[in-house]
């Protein structure tokens, strides 16, 4: 997902069981760990993006519930998620909203 020639580290990540594993140039095991799609840490369903080192050398990832910063043993640092969002369902048919949906994330 990363290679950080400053920080001389590689971040790789295994979508089949969602772990994360960094790692130096050397192929050293710097850290690893997986989250659970619901808990309370998590980043949810699956990363919308690569994640990447920081300027912290911390990982920053990016999903549908929001930004998270975990260090490399996956431990959560920071966490941005979104909140109270509104879906509006919309009929181009009727030109007119049809339903809405109210999600707390």
């Amino acid at each position: 997902m990363d290679v950080n020639p400053e920080f001389e580290m590689v971040l790789l990540f295994n979508p089949q069981n969602m772990k994360f594993v960094s790692a130096d140039f050397d192929g050293n095991i710097l850290g690893q760990f997986s989250k659970e799609r619901d808990a309370p840490d998590g980043f949810g369903f699956y990363p919308m993006a690569a994640g990447k080192f920081n300027a912290s050398r911390n990982i920053q990832i990016v999903s549908a519930s929001g930004i998270f910063e975990y260090d490399v043993s996956g431990n959560l640092l920071n966490s941005a998620k979104r909140w109270n969002q509104t879906i509006v369902g919309y009929s181009f048919l009727f030109r007119q909203p049809i339903f809405q949906v109210h999600s707390f994330v």
